[in-house]
């Protein structure tokens, strides 16, 4: 019994840490062009996303599925189980994040072709077709537009828009995120 609890503290000890740099770090990163701190609601929005990514995806394993600020990489690894994918890139800069995000992908889901990544959401270009999960501040999609880093890609954001482009799609939401909007740049 002893060395069952050794082992569940040594596993919750890095998730614990987590949480106590996540808060510590955020201070650093609560800026208007950086994330958003709050996560996904899936029980409304899951069925939405498994929706949207089959009406305009006809074969999800040639794509990549790609989450820039992806938290502990929650909706990446939703439709991770419900669509075969290439590959599915989560890129996280916070360190804290990123490890528990690392640790939670390793426990719960290492049958999913993961790749996590802690850089800079504009420095990373995702390979092309690729489906984009984002739940950004307008300032950052903004930036990742004007870098061309959407081009060749289905770009599905929560609540907040990429300013002057009109979307295939808007999905307005029962909560306080209000609406999914759908881009579709892999014609341009």
């Amino acid at each position: 019994m002893l060395i069952l609890q050794i082992i569940i503290i040594i596993l919750l000890l890095p998730i614990t840490l987590g949480g106590i740099f996540y808060l510590v770090e955020g201070t650093r990163y609560q800026k208007s062009d950086r994330v958003v701190y709050m996560g996904s609601d899936l029980g409304e929005q899951g069925p939405i996303l498994e929706d949207v990514v089959s009406r305009y995806v006809k074969d999800t394993e040639e794509y990549e599925l790609y989450e820039p600020g992806s938290g502990i990489a929650t909706v990446a690894t939703f439709l991770g189980q419900r669509f075969s994918w290439k590959s599915i890139v989560a890129v996280e800069l916070r360190t804290s994040v990123y490890w528990a995000g690392r640790l939670r992908s390793y426990l719960k889901h290492r049958n999913l072709p993961m790749q996590w990544r802690r850089e800079d959401l504009l420095s990373y270009r995702p390979t092309k077709p690729t489906v984009v999960y984002c739940y950004l501040t307008g300032t950052i999609l903004d930036k990742m537009y004007q870098r061309g880093i959407f081009r060749g890609c289905l770009v599905i954001c929560l609540t907040f828009e990429i300013k002057g482009i009109r979307p295939k799609e808007i999905i307005p939401l029962k909560s306080w995120q209000k609406e999914i909007r759908v881009y579709d740049f892999r014609k341009d």
